[in-house]
């Protein structure tokens, strides 16, 4: 099965773009909560990101085609054994600090970059911020705008049911209100 959705597309290039330029990833899904519902750890390597198409808004740009500004938030995760605090050692703090090091490099190569796709827009990070949990993975939210062009041919339309109408002398007249 070929991946025809401007979705998958956009999806595939960003995983491929992820793997191209950010090696420290170890590990590159749909988030579909792996961060949240496991046993004894998360089903992914670390350090993760974890990628969600969220709200799609639509605009009409001709009979058949439709731009949708889409936002894509990736989940960089990642186990924090390493103490931050100023009483660890340097070594142990810079070890600790190198996932910011990885988000900004992340952030970085899909910030303005546009995936080889006629149907698919820049990217543009326009918000992070840091997950509040209670178990030992950091987790840090960025958030992208991107537009995506949908073709309105591609969409199979759904066959409505006949709908048999009374004979016409069955069918009460709908009365005329003239308005002052």
């Amino acid at each position: 099965m070929s991946n025809q959705s401007p979705l998958s597309k956009l999806y595939l290039a960003i995983v491929a773009h992820i793997q191209t330029h950010i090696p420290e990833i170890r590990f590159i899904s749909q988030d579909l909560g792996q961060l949240e519902f496991y046993e004894d750890k998360p089903p992914v390597s670390y350090p993760c990101v974890l990628i969600d198409v969220g709200e799609l808004l639509y605009e009409d740009a001709s009979h058949d085609m439709q731009i949708a500004t889409a936002s894509v938030t990736l989940r960089l995760a990642l186990a924090s054994y390493s103490d931050v605090s100023n009483l660890a050692p340097a070594l142990v703090q810079s070890k600790a600090l190198e996932f910011y090091d990885i988000e900004n490099k992340l952030s970085g190569a899909l910030h303005n970059w546009q995936p080889a796709n006629e149907f698919l827009g820049a990217m543009y990070r326009t918000a992070t911020s840091t997950e509040k949990r209670d178990d030992n993975i950091r987790v840090r939210h960025i958030t992208f705008s991107t537009s995506i062009q949908f073709n309105g041919t591609d969409i199979i339309p759904t066959p409505m049911p006949l709908q048999f109408l009374p004979p016409m002398g069955e069918i009460e007249p709908n009365p005329i209100v003239i308005m002052p």
